[in-house]
């Protein structure tokens, strides 16, 4: 196996004008073919010498086996719930009518930690701030409001740690409202702020 690797990472790099180009792929080819029956082959041997074991010492050696395969799915079914759960991530606070900071109590300490933990395990996902209004002012009004709410949500994620660079933050206005702004409850839905995560 460690020989099919190596040949065919080489055999990328080489120069097809070289003499011994066709010959050197070749040979990778065959190591291709054959490590499937390698693998077969080792496998069958590895049983029959567990055949041949104590029945005590075959036990422990298949309860060991059993162990890593159990903590292996683990490991995998925790990073595919990770990766989920970073994938679709939000945070949302929300502002009175023409404020740009947020309401008090909005992304409380839990909130501040939960992101940079995952900021910190996961360096290449970067944080996008999207800052939104209901329809109160003149769309050219609410457009400068959206993004100085986005703005100063950035400003709090910097002071806690996350670098600034990784950071991109977007106004949206009024042009995206998820309740109706005929209503005051709709209204104060739509006067928020959204932190999602990206690469």
């Amino acid at each position: 196996a460690d020989a099919q690797r190596c040949y065919g990472e080489a055999i990328g790099l080489l120069d097809q004008d070289r003499k011994d180009y066709k010959q050197l792929s070749d040979r990778s080819k065959i190591l291709d073919e054959l490590v499937p029956h390698t693998s077969s082959v080792e496998l069958e041997d590895s049983l029959q010498r567990l055949a041949k074991m104590p029945e005590v010492e075959r036990l422990k050696i298949i309860d060991r086996i059993i162990d890593e395969l159990k903590k292996k799915e683990k490991e995998e079914q925790r990073a595919r719930e990770e990766a989920a759960f970073v994938e679709g991530y939000k945070d949302v606070a929300y502002f009175e009518t023409a404020k740009d900071m947020p309401i008090f109590g909005q992304l409380n300490d839990d909130s501040w930690v939960n992101l940079k933990n995952i900021m910190d395990k996961h360096p290449e996902v970067k944080v996008t701030i999207t800052g939104h209004t209901d329809n109160v002012g003149s769309a050219a009004s609410n457009m400068k409001l959206s993004q100085n709410r986005a703005i100063n949500i950035k400003k709090m994620l910097v002071e806690r740690g996350i670098p600034a660079d990784r950071i991109t933050t977007v106004g949206k206005g009024e042009t995206e409202p998820i309740e109706s702004n005929a209503t005051p409850e709709g209204r104060a839905k739509n006067r928020r702020i959204e932190i999602t995560i990206g690469k």
